[in-house]
């Protein structure tokens, strides 16, 4: 049976599964009366052929067994996702709360305060002490007893109301103190559009649910959306804190007008494939993708160094045409006994799901990327309050498209009474254009397999109609000495004609930057040149390619860079840029053969690193 009616028997039995299963895959918590959930996350990816939920629980205890609960329907591929995983959508999506655009960092400090409301260190989850598949409610209290756990009247009744699931059970055994489990990736053979809340349960505090939605365009949530109350936001830039958290949990507080409240805090395609300045001046904003890769490289579960899986699945994600169907790893188990799938469906004209993984452990963006197509693609954010000693209920989703929305928050005063001289003057941002310094690598930068050299990231400037609406955007890594090297190189964003854009060092001509002559032919830096001719090396690329001196496997002694193809290494004239670890012909033949690569730099210009690099979006 071909794959075309494959996804036509699905769409039958879509009904079916929903009726029976709406409310399925909701996580439950059991413990004995010591421990408290204090915050869910939750991950809904939809497509038009399955959906993938994946969900995490931190809980605070005294040092003892917990469960988790989380009803399956069969065929379901069970796997735990990477630890790097949450911690991107962390730290990509976040509030950061800054100060007034005319008075927000202490005296004497160039680098703007701000609170990153969002855990951006991250904390080792728990490996579960056992896992089990169970087929009824009473099996899952025999289960919880024999361990010395109770489950609540309230999931008790939630479990039972379940109809058409299995039961899959995790122990935990806890240490002392807040603990973080790992993250359940579930991936059911059917779509559904419902946010499953129905088993949260609060214990004697309130209970933060954190959710994220990928799909096409931007996400709404069923219920009642709300905001803060501005007026009262204040940001203490000494220490970068505020008043965010206490707010946020009076504005989620039901009411008469709002019984089901939750609210927005960020949605945007680029926060999933590129890293965004909030201001001019920062703080950065580091890409799902960029965060993704790199923690998970740090905790030993990519092949190779990050900088190629970064730019490689940055490509894809601004293409058109559909990811194909990605294959779980199933390594906890498939519900109900089937085989685990065996490899990746992809169909002529899709793209290939592979090239969004970074290794067999890294697969967590093919995955949710899966059956989607990446250019609509938006990531979006909500916060859920779930009041202390009730239940939560489940939330419809849907993706009627709207507004980008980005994780900046503007407070209505500053309080600069804390600031110190010489000090940071605010929170650690995470590392994007403005240069911060990210957790996981604990560099500005991924480490190169050279000792002495480091990768720097390329930003090019994507914004060339109106240089104010622009953003820099993250397209390489270029090797570079570790005893000199810069935070960042810059492609320019001196639009002609753009007074508001220019910056006092910026000549279009050549320039120098540690010595190194940068002419890449910018041409006055015309912005309605939409060209990426670096003049290199006999290769004439004058409207789209981005070209170096094309060998002969499938690219061609002659250099033919028409089209939107993309040869391997671009080059500065007389001198290369190199990269630790460059796509291969196989890699990029697939991409040019499914779906032509994006031109990833729209303009002729320097790249450079200015000595105070304002950033713009």
């Amino acid at each position: 049976m071909g794959r075309i009616g494959l996804r036509g028997l699905l769409g039958i039995g879509v009904g079916v599964w929903l009726l029976s299963a709406r409310d399925a895959r909701a996580v439950g918590f059991a413990s004995s009366a010591n421990a408290r959930p204090v915050e869910e996350r939750v991950l809904l990816s939809a497509s038009p052929e399955r959906s993938v939920l994946v969900s995490q629980l931190r809980f605070d205890s005294r040092g003892e067994d917990v469960l988790i609960v989380v009803p399956v329907t069969d065929g379901a591929a069970l796997d735990w996702s990477s630890r790097a995983f949450f911690e991107a959508l962390e730290v990509a999506t976040a509030p950061r709360v800054l100060g007034p655009e005319d008075n927000d960092t202490c005296p004497g400090h160039d680098e703007p305060a701000f609170d990153m409301t969002g855990d951006e260190e991250g904390a080792e989850t728990l490996e579960p002490a056992e896992v089990t598949l169970l087929d009824d409610v009473a099996a899952v209290q025999s289960f919880a007893i024999d361990r010395g756990v109770t489950l609540s009247p309230a999931l008790s009744l939630a479990l039972t109301e379940q109809t058409g699931v299995r039961f899959f059970v995790a122990r935990f055994s806890a240490p002392s103190g807040i603990a973080v489990t790992k993250a359940l990736r579930v991936v059911a053979p059917a779509p559904s559009m419902t946010l499953p809340l129905v088993l949260s349960e609060a214990g004697s505090d309130d209970l933060r649910v954190t959710a994220w939605a990928v799909g096409k365009g931007r996400s709404a949530l069923s219920g009642d959306p709300v905001a803060i109350d501005l007026t009262k936001l204040t940001l203490e830039a000494g220490p970068g804190t505020s008043n965010y958290e206490d707010l946020l949990f009076s504005a989620l507080t039901p009411s008469a007008d709002a019984p089901k409240p939750f609210v927005y805090d960020m949605s945007s395609h680029q926060s999933l494939r590129q890293d965004i300045a909030l201001r001019e001046d920062g703080p950065g904003v580091k890409s799902f993708i960029r965060s993704y890769f790199e923690r998970a490289a740090a905790y030993a579960e990519t092949d190779g160094q990050p900088s190629s899986c970064i730019t490689q699945s940055a490509a894809v994600l601004a293409q058109s045409a559909r990811v194909g169907t990605a294959c779980p790893r199933s390594e906890v188990g498939v519900v109900g006994g089937a085989a685990a799938c065996a490899a990746d469906i992809v169909e002529p004209g899709e793209v290939d799901p592979g090239l969004l993984r970074c290794g067999p452990k890294a697969d967590d963006l093919a995955i949710i990327m899966s059956d989607l197509e990446p250019e609509e693609t938006w990531l979006t954010r909500v916060t859920i309050k779930i009041p202390a000693a009730t239940s939560g209920d489940a939330r419809s989703v849907s993706f009627p498209g709207g507004a980008r929305l980005d994780p900046e928050i503007t407070a209505s005063t500053i309080d600069l009474s804390e600031c110190t001289e010489g000090g940071d003057g605010g929170g650690s941002s995470s590392n994007g254009p403005s240069g911060g310094v990210g957790a996981a690598s604990g560099s500005g930068q991924p480490s190169s397999a050279s000792g002495g050299t480091v990768e720097v990231p390329l930003y090019v400037y994507d914004g060339c109609s109106a240089c104010a609406d622009g953003s820099y955007e993250l397209v390489e890594y270029i090797e570079a000495d570790s005893a000199d090297a810069p935070d960042a190189y810059y492609e320019g964003d001196d639009c002609a004609g753009d007074s508001s854009a220019s910056y006092s060092d910026d000549s279009c001509d050549g320039d120098s930057y540690n010595g190194d002559e940068i002419a890449w032919d910018g041409e006055g830096c015309d912005c309605s040149d939409t060209s990426v001719d670096l003049d290199s090396e006999g290769c004439d690329c004058d409207s789209s390619g981005y070209s170096d001196t094309c060998s002969a496997d499938g690219f061609g002694d002659g250099c033919d860079c028409g089209g939107e193809s993309l040869c391997a290494t671009a080059k500065r004239p007389g001198k290369q840029i190199k990269k630790t670890r460059r796509l291969n012909a196989f890699v990029y033949s697939g991409l040019i053969v499914i779906v032509p690569l994006r031109r990833l730099s729209r303009r002729r210009q320097q790249t450079k690193k200015p000595s105070s690099r304002p950033t713009k979006r």
